[in-house]
C-alpha cells in the first residue's frame, strides 16, 4: 500500500497542462490586452522562422503554449467570468487544438520510419529551441514586471522540468499581478514538483491560502488530499478526493485523475514509481532537461519501474529504498544519499522512518556543518522538525 503515492507524478504532469485551462478567467479588459500580446508573440516567432533563425519543429512547444494562452485570452475578451460549462468546453477544445497543432507539425516535418537524426543535428535543434526560450528570458530580464511574459514562461518551465525556475516565476507572477487562488495553487504545484513529489510545508501554506479564498478550488483540494496521504492519513485523503469527485461538474476532466487516485487507495495497481525513483536516484541533469520528455531529469530507474508489470512495481520500489538505506548504513558519509533517503520515506508516507533517517543522518554527519545544514533545511521543508 505504501506505493499508492507514486502515481502522483504522472497525475501532476497532467494537471500541470490541463488545469490552467479550467481556472477562472481574469477580467475582460485585461483579456483584450493579453490577446494582442500573445498575437504579437506568435507573429514574432513566425517571423524568426521565416528568416531562418528558428526551425518550425524547434518552436513547436513555445508556439503551442502561446496558442493556448491566446485562446484563454480570447475567451475572456468581451464577457464576464462565469459559464462553467462553456469554460470546460473551451478547455477541451483548446486541448484538442494543441494536439492538432502538434500533430500537424509532426506530419509536416516528422518521419516515423526514418532513423534517428545525427547527434549534431539533434544538438542544433536543441540549441535553436534554447534560443527561443532565451529570447523570452532576455525580455523578462529587461522587463521583470511583464506579467504576461511571466505567465508564458512559468508553465514552459514546468514542462521542461526546470522546477526551481518555475517556482521563482510563479512567485514573480503573484508579485506583479497580485494574489489569486488559482495563481497560488499553481505556485503550490510547482513547489511540490520541485520537492520530488512531496507536499512540503511551504506548499501546504500556499494551498491553504488558496483554499481560504476559494474553498472549492479543485487543484488545491487535490494536493490537500495528497498531503494527507503522505502523512499516512489515508481516510482523510479518501474523504477529500471523494468530495472533490462528488462536487465536480459532470464534464470536469480532472475527475478521471481523482477517481484513479481513489481506486489506488482501494488497492488497484498504481501507475509507476516516478516520485520515489526521483527521490532515491541520482540528481537530475538540468542541462539535458529539454530533450528528455515530459518529466525531464527523471533517472533511468523511474522509467524502468514504470515499465514493469503492476505486480512487480512495489517490490522494485521497495528494493530501491531499502538498497539506499543499506548502503548508507555501511557508509554514512554520503550527505546527498541521506537527503534522498529522507525524501523518499516522506514520499512513501512513512513519517516515522523519515524522522529516524534524519536523526541517523545527523549523527553520521555531525562533523560536517554544511551537510547538517542541508539536513536542517530539508527537515524544515518537509515539516519533520520536532
Amino acid at each position: 500500500m505504501v506505493w499508492l503515492a507514486f502515481a502522483f507524478m504522472a497525475a501532476a504532469a497532467v494537471l500541470c497542462v490541463s488545469w490552467p485551462l479550467l481556472r477562472p478567467r481574469e477580467a475582460a479588459a485585461e483579456g483584450a490586452t493579453d490577446t494582442a500580446f500573445y498575437r504579437d508573440q506568435l507573429r514574432e516567432l513566425a517571423s524568426d522562422v521565416d528568416r531562418g533563425i528558428l526551425r518550425p519543429a524547434d518552436v513547436a512547444a513555445t508556439r503551442a503554449e502561446l496558442g493556448r494562452r491566446l485562446i484563454q485570452a480570447s475567451e475572456t475578451t468581451g464577457r464576464a467570468p462565469g459559464a462553467p460549462r462553456r469554460r470546460v468546453a473551451t478547455a477541451a477544445a483548446a486541448g484538442a487544438l494543441v494536439v492538432a497543432v502538434a500533430a500537424g507539425l509532426y506530419a509536416e516535418v516528422g518521419h516515423p520510419g526514418q532513423p534517428d537524426a545525427p547527434l549534431a543535428a539533434r544538438e542544433t535543434g536543441q540549441t535553436d529551441f534554447a534560443t527561443a526560450i532565451a529570447k523570452i528570458e532576455a525580455h523578462l530580464a529587461s522587463d521583470p514586471n511583464d506579467g504576461r511574459g511571466l505567465e508564458i514562461m512559468a508553465p514552459v518551465y514546468m514542462k521542461m522540468g526546470r522546477f526551481d525556475d518555475a517556482v521563482r516565476t510563479y512567485r514573480d507572477i503573484i508579485r506583479v499581478r497580485g494574489r489569486s487562488p488559482s495563481r497560488e495553487a499553481e505556485l503550490g504545484q510547482a513547489l511540490v514538483m520541485q520537492a520530488d513529489g512531496v507536499v512540503t510545508g511551504d506548499a501546504r501554506q500556499v494551498f491553504d491560502a488558496a483554499l481560504k479564498d476559494d474553498p472549492v478550488l479543485p487543484q488545491a483540494r487535490f494536493f490537500e488530499g495528497l498531503a494527507s496521504l503522505q502523512d499516512g492519513d489515508k481516510a482523510k485523503a479518501r474523504a477529500t478526493w471523494e468530495a472533490l469527485i462528488r462536487e465536480a461538474p459532470p464534464e470536469a476532466p480532472y475527475t478521471k485523475i481523482v477517481r484513479e487516485r481513489v481506486a489506488e487507495l482501494d488497492g488497484a495497481p498504481a501507475r509507476g514509481g516516478a516520485a520515489v525513483a526521483r527521490a532515491t536516484g541520482p540528481a537530475p541533469d538540468p542541462a539535458g532537461a529539454a530533450a528528455r520528455g515530459p518529466l525531464p531529469g527523471m533517472p533511468a530507474g523511474a522509467a524502468a519501474i514504470a515499465s514493469l508489470p503492476a505486480g512487480q512495481q512495489q517490490a522494485a520500489i521497495r528494493g530501491m529504498v531499502d538498497g539506499l538505506a543499506a548502503r548508507l548504513a555501511e557508509n554514512g558519509q554520503d550527505g546527498a544519499g541521506w537527503l534522498r533517503l529522507v525524501r523518499a520515506y516522506r514520499v512513501l508516507g512513512e513519517q516515522d522512518k523519515a524522522v529516524k533517517a534524519l536523526a541517523d543522518a545527523r549523527r553520521a554527519l555531525a562533523g560536517d556543518p554544511q551537510a547538517t545544514g542541508e539536513l536542517d533545511r530539508l527537515a524544515h521543508e518537509l515539516g519533520l522538525e520536532s
